[in-house]
């Protein structure tokens, strides 16, 4: 059992909340809530984030419906030294996984090997971020002993039901990115 995860539970329902009632200010909403656990000393392998909530999503899962420059909110609890870094490389390097959930949805997540790729950015994430998870990117957790878990919030128009890109977010929340 994952102490560290069920200390945090309440927090992870309150911080859902808060993000709702935040978001809601904007005419946005977040669709499904999604959880990076980062072991210490370990990595997230180069993924695209999923952007597509099945109740409404009915497009066709092409690489150009993931690569979209679709904004995500993160807050990050454990190691405060771990980095996202964002990559570039050629579509012939970018492979799909499509994984069946317990629910019988087919989650389809691109990714790329880092070989292949060259590395554009990277930043430590030790508050709440605004991060582009629709290009592709990883995390590093370099901590010997902090475990990490990030809870991660697909923004969405209210009005058009799209992702909201990281131009736009950056916009609309400018008072608020620092």
């Amino acid at each position: 059992k994952n102490t560290f995860f069920e200390s945090l539970k309440e927090d992870l329902k309150d911080n859902a909340k808060n993000v709702k009632n935040f978001l809601d200010k904007f005419g946005l909403f977040f669709d499904n809530p999604l959880y990076f656990w980062t072991k210490a000393n370990d990595k997230l392998h180069m993924h695209v984030d999923n952007n597509k909530e099945f109740s409404y999503y009915d497009g066709t899962n092409d690489l150009k419906d993931f690569f979209d420059n679709h904004v995500k909110i993160n807050f990050t609890w454990g190691s405060s030294d771990s980095k996202m870094q964002w990559w570039h490389c050629d579509e012939k390097d970018i492979k799909i996984s499509d994984k069946k959930d317990k629910n019988g949805d087919v989650w389809v997540t691109p990714f790329a090997n880092e070989k292949d790729c060259n590395l554009v950015f990277e930043e430590t994430i030790s508050r709440p971020s605004l991060v582009n998870g629709g290009t592709l990117h990883s995390v590093i957790n370099p901590s010997k002993t902090k475990n990490r878990l990030t809870q991660s919030f697909n923004i969405v128009s209210k009005s058009n039901f799209e992702s909201i890109k990281f131009n736009e977010a950056c916009e609309i929340f400018k008072e608020y990115v620092l």
